[in-house]
C-alpha cells in the first residue's frame, strides 16, 4: 500500500472498513445455516476478480467475512486492482513500465485457498501412475536430477480483466512432461493426463497438449527454488494457456483414458483456455496530467505462443490507428514491450485505445466479454490528460 494517503483515499479506505465490518457479521450469520445443511466443504474457496471466484453455496462463509476488511481495503487504495486469497496482483503499479522479468516478489499470485499448503520438500514425492505400463515415485532430488530446459514464459490469470495486473512473466527451470511421462510409458488408450495438487486442486492436458515440448514440471522460478506461493516444490507450467492449467503444489500425474474434468471445469470454465489477445497501457497511468508536447504511451501485449506481431494506439477512441514499436520478446512464449511518442494537437483530454496483432496475423478483436469462462476481450482504454508545459 502507498504509505500515504490523499483525502480521498483515505475516505474511500474509511468506507471499505465499514462496509467490511457490514459484510463479515452478514456472512458469519449465514455459517450456521451453511452448517446446517451440511453443506461446509473441507477447502475455503477464494474470490479473485469479478465473476471467477464466485460464492458456491455452503463455502465456508466464515473464512470469507474474515478476510473480507482486507479485501475492501486493497481495492479501496489501489483502485480496484485486486484480488482475494493468498496474494494477488504484487507487479509494477499501471503508470510504470513492468520490467520484462518479474522479480519472484513482484509476480501476481491467484489461488483458490486462504491458506497455501506448505510442503516439507524431504516428505515431498510426485507420483507418476494411472494409464501407464509401469509405476514411479520421485522425490525433488530425483526430479532434479533429470535433464532439465529452462524458458522464459509469461502466465496470465484467465480471470485478469481487460488492463488488468493479473499477469507476470518468469523464466523457469524444469523437466519436460513428456520425459517424465516416458519413464512409465503411456499405454494406447490414453485421452488426457490428469494432475492433482498437494490443496486438492485438480486439471488435465489432451495428450497432444501434454507431450508439447514446452510444457514442463517446474522446481525453479528465476534462479531460485519455487517461493511457496508459487507452488513449491513442483508445479506444472503450461505456455500458451491461462494460469488455471498450471497447476501449483504438484503431487500427481495420472494419464486417464477418459475426458478429465478438473476444478474450475466443474464450475464452468473453459477445460482449453488459450491465451487472448491482449494490449494494455502502463504509461501514462489514466487520467494522469501529462505535459506537452510529446507524451510517450507505452505497454505490453501478450497472445500466448502466438507472439506479438504489431501493437496500434488510438488517440480517437479507435477511429484512426497508429503504429507502435514492438521489442522483441524474451522468448516466443513472453509479452513483448511497446512503446510510441505521440504529440497531441493540443491540450485537452483524449480517450486512447490499444490493440495487439498476434503472429498468426489476427487482430485483437474490440467486442468486450467477461473473464467467464475462457478469459475477458476488449480494448485496453485510458483518458490521456495533455497539458501545457510549465512556462508555456
Amino acid at each position: 500500500f502507498a504509505s500515504t494517503f490523499s483525502l480521498v483515499p483515505q475516505i474511500k479506505f474509511n468506507a471499505a472498513v465499514f462496509i467490511s465490518l457490514v459484510f463479515s457479521g452478514y456472512l458469519l450469520s449465514l455459517l450456521v445455516q451453511a452448517f446446517l445443511e451440511e453443506l461446509a466443504p473441507t477447502s475455503v474457496i477464494a474470490v479473485v476478480y469479478e465473476s471467477r471466484r464466485k460464492l458456491l453455496r455452503g463455502i465456508a462463509y466464515a473464512g470469507f467475512g474474515a478476510v473480507a476488511a482486507a479485501f475492501f481495503t486493497r481495492w479501496a487504495v489501489t483502485d480496484g486492482q485486486f484480488s482475494m486469497g493468498s496474494g494477488g496482483a504484487k507487479g509494477v503499479p499501471l503508470g510504470t513500465m513492468p520490467p520484462e522479468l518479474t522479480p519472484n516478489e513482484n509476480f501476481y499470485v491467484v489461488s483458490k485457498n486462504l491458506e497455501d499448503p506448505i510442503v516439507n520438500p524431504d516428505d515431498w514425492v510426485l507420483r507418476l501412475d494411472g494409464q501407464t505400463e509401469t509405476t514411479e515415485q520421485l522425490n525433488l532430488l530425483d526430479l532434479r536430477s533429470l535433464p532439465a530446459q529452462e524458458e522464459f514464459v509469461t502466465l496470465e490469470c484467465v480471470s485478469n480483466p481487460v488492463g488488468g495486473l493479473l499477469i507476470s512473466t518468469a523464466r523457469w527451470k524444469g523437466v519436460r512432461l513428456s520425459d517424465l511421462l516416458d519413464i512409465v510409458k503411456l499405454n494406447p488408450n490414453v485421452v488426457d493426463v490428469s494432475f492433482s495438487a498437494q490443496d486438492g486442486y485438480s486439471e488435465s492436458l489432451t495428450l497432444d497438449k501434454a507431450l508439447s515440448d514446452e510444457v514442463m514440471v517446474a522446481y525453479e522460478m528465476n534462479g531460485e527454488p519455487l517461493p511457496n506461493n508459487h507452488g513449491f516444490p513442483a508445479r506444472l507450467l503450461v505456455p500458451g494457456y491461462f494460469g488455471l492449467k498450471s497447476v501449483k503444489w504438484l503431487k500427481r500425474i495420472a494419464p486417464v483414458n477418459y475426458d478429465f474434468t478438473g476444478f474450475w471445469q466443474h464450475r464452468g470454465w473453459s477445460d482449453k483456455p488459450l491465451i487472448k489477445t491482449m494490449s494494455q497501457f502502463r504509461i501514462p497511468a489514466n487520467k494522469e496530467p501529462t505535459m506537452l508536447p510529446e507524451i510517450t504511451l507505452g505497454g505490453v501485449a501478450f497472445a500466448g505462443a502466438r507472439g506479438i506481431k504489431a501493437v496500434e494506439f488510438s488517440p480517437d477512441d479507435g477511429n484512426t490507428w497508429i503504429p507502435a514499436r514492438v521489442q522483441n520478446p524474451l522468448s516466443p512464449y513472453t509479452w513483448a514491450h511497446w512503446r510510441a511518442e505521440w504529440t497531441p494537437p493540443q491540450a485537452g483530454s483524449y480517450q486512447m485505445a490499444v490493440r495487439a496483432t498476434d503472429g498468426l496475423g489476427d487482430v485483437q478483436t474490440s467486442r468486450t466479454s467477461s473473464t467467464t469462462p475462457d478469459g475477458a476481450t476488449g480494448h485496453h482504454r485510458i483518458t490521456v490528460r495533455a497539458v501545457p508545459a510549465e512556462g508555456v
